[in-house]
């Protein structure tokens, strides 16, 4: 069993919300893996919004960085980098191909993993 997990921009939109969202995927996770057990695969999408609307997401440096330090810290997660591809008008959802980008790197990372 595998999870994707491509949330955080509601949290970016405010330094007090960011500041706690590490705390709260740890949370999630250890919940999820209690439930699910020590198998499941975590593959967590990076949040990515565009330069323009980085003032409206006074906390996104501290989601993105929660996100990198939760992959990095050994215990199975995988980092799916969303930089640089297309996002929507709003600055913050994924366009077509931003979405079929992680989809590919999802099953790529199952397929190397030997989930698929």
């Amino acid at each position: 069993v595998s999870l994707l997990w491509w949330q955080g921009g509601a949290d970016a939109t405010s330094p007090s919300t960011a500041d706690v969202y590490l705390t709260k995927l740890l949370s999630v996770s250890e919940l999820m893996r209690r439930d699910r057990g020590a198998g499941l695969g975590w593959h967590i999408a990076g949040l990515t919004i565009s330069a323009e609307q980085e003032p409206s997401y006074p906390g996104y440096a501290t989601v993105r960085a929660a996100m990198t330090t939760h992959c990095n810290n050994g215990a199975g997660y995988q980092f799916i980098d969303t930089d640089g591809l297309p996002i929507q008008v709003d600055g913050l959802h994924a366009e077509r191909p931003k979405t079929s980008f992680v989809g590919r790197t999802y099953i790529q990372q199952l397929r190397a993993n030997g989930v698929l």
